[in-house]
């Protein structure tokens, strides 16, 4: 009787260790369970690493989470890009743009001629500096690069190039007819004479785009310009 009052005193010993166990297993992956519905809900996982869950990386590229970059810094990244275009402009002056263009006369057949050696040969070349660089991986201009400033479409993605080469085209569409009023000026550059009318109706379009450009960036939540609107384009900071 001894013997198996003992032996029934250890088997019941023996199982409420194991219900003790089962108890304390449970606890213990019932508090992981409320972890982990915790850090999902806060974006993190185990060491407090981002939960890069379909929602997280799609509000990363939304407008929420960029930074829109301020007019002064778009300016001063401009006016380094403008360094490297005046180098070029006076190298092409220099070498041959002022031998090519004086051996043509300015006559009235010749004056289409002119202006489309101004545009692939100034204009052009610019266009293409811009556009390719701001559809790249990079996402901007070395100037861009330099400030740490990005052009992306207004949901974040990249500018393909063809949006780039348009959204190029229309920024310096002010430069353009500009040139196109001065080649347009009699005896321009040297022994310039009265210009006709219209060439002073296409300087004060010029200025007028210019203004409206930086009055509807300045008004704007996100500084867009009016070729940043037309092309669904933004500048955000890197």
């Amino acid at each position: 009787m001894d013997i198996q009052h003992r032996s029934k005193t250890m088997t019941e010993e023996i199982q409420s260790s194991k219900t003790a166990q089962c108890l304390k297993l449970q606890t213990t992956c019932s508090r992981g369970h409320r972890s982990i519905v915790s850090n999902s809900a806060s974006g993190t996982i185990d060491g407090g690493r981002p939960n890069m869950t379909h929602a997280n990386k799609k509000a990363i590229i939304t407008g929420a989470a960029m930074s829109y970059s301020s007019l002064w810094r778009r300016f001063i990244a401009f006016l380094f890009d403008w360094l490297f275009i005046s180098i070029y402009i006076v190298i092409i002056f220099m070498v041959n743009f002022t031998l090519i263009s004086t051996s043509i006369s300015l006559t009235t057949e010749n004056i289409v001629l002119l202006h489309l050696l101004d545009f692939f040969v100034l204009t052009f070349p610019v266009i293409l500096y811009f556009s390719l660089f701001e559809c790249s991986s990079k996402g901007g201009t070395l100037g861009k690069q330099r400030f740490h400033l990005r052009v992306v479409r207004t949901d974040g993605g990249q500018l393909a190039l063809g949006r780039a080469f348009l959204r190029s085209i229309l920024k310096f569409l002010p430069w353009q007819l500009s040139h196109v009023c001065l080649r347009s000026i009699p005896g321009w550059p040297l022994s310039v004479t009265e210009p006709p009318l219209w060439v002073g109706v296409g300087f004060s379009i010029v200025w007028i785009l210019l203004l409206a450009n930086l009055v509807v960036a300045i008004r704007g939540k996100i500084k867009q310009t009016i070729y940043d609107y037309l092309v669904g384009s933004i500048v955000v900071d890197t």
